[in-house]
């Protein structure tokens, strides 16, 4: 993702054309320095679109640049010259009007077809990508593998495989800047209801309220193990 040689690490914007060259980073520093670096130059691309291989006589730009995902190198792409030279003798000229729309799509259509577009950050490196939460509403996030508890004093159901188990579901979640880069847990109750239907219940909390939930709880199993279980008088 960066480019690093013994203790530099270099930051890179091709959109805007800003470079930064950070020294004697350690592992934290740097990829907190990424993720700053990344959330700076977000908006260069509708500010300050990379150049881009086309045709001189009516602007047109040739669709074959492939992006690269880099950590460090904001707008890295890579192009094969065979195939756009290809393209040049084969394609037909449009007017500047036409041009522009087609170019006004194909950024639309590029805003809405990656996560970390929809997310609006970065994507921390312990997400899962099949558990992100892509919605065109406010919520958009990343979301980790989920960790299961059961809970056995709860009404389960039981199949022919087995017992399908009343559980709590813990996932941790990043959200992007519609909601203020917020980094979260989600709780989620899973047990059986008494009309025999499976009741669910979802309960979000920010780091604060998880740590002091964590707290609690640990406080509780100490103080129920802190005597021992006596027997009453025969």
């Amino acid at each position: 993702m960066s480019t690093a040689t013994d203790n530099r690490t270099l930051f890179a914007c091709t959109w805007c054309g800003t470079e930064a060259l950070s020294l004697d980073l350690d592992a934290e520093q740097i990829e907190q320095a990424r993720t700053d670096w990344l959330a700076e130059h977000a908006h260069c691309r509708d500010e300050h679109q990379a150049a881009r291989l086309g045709c001189d006589d009516c602007g047109q730009t040739w669709p074959g640049h492939e992006g690269v995902a880099h950590p460090s190198i904001v707008g890295l792409s890579t192009v094969s010259l065979g195939d756009y030279h290809a393209w040049l003798e084969h394609h037909e000229c449009v007017s500047a009007e036409t041009n522009r729309w087609q170019q006004l799509a194909t950024a639309s259509t590029d805003v809405l077809t990656t996560p970390e577009t929809i997310v609006g950050v970065p994507r921390p490196s312990w997400s899962d990508p099949a558990e992100d939460h892509l919605t065109n509403g406010a919520w958009p996030c990343y979301q980790s593998a989920p960790v299961i508890v059961p809970t056995r004093q709860h009404t389960g159901e039981r199949h022919v495989d087995g017992l399908d188990v009343a559980h709590i579901q813990t996932r941790v979640r990043q959200f992007g800047p519609s909601v203020g880069n917020l980094r979260g847990i989600q709780l989620r109750f899973r047990r059986m209801a008494a009309d025999g239907e499976w009741f669910n219940n979802t309960w979000p909390l920010n780091l604060d309220e998880a740590r002091r939930l964590a707290e609690v709880l640990i406080a509780g199993v100490d103080l129920a193990e802190s005597e021992p279980i006596g027997s009453l008088p025969q």
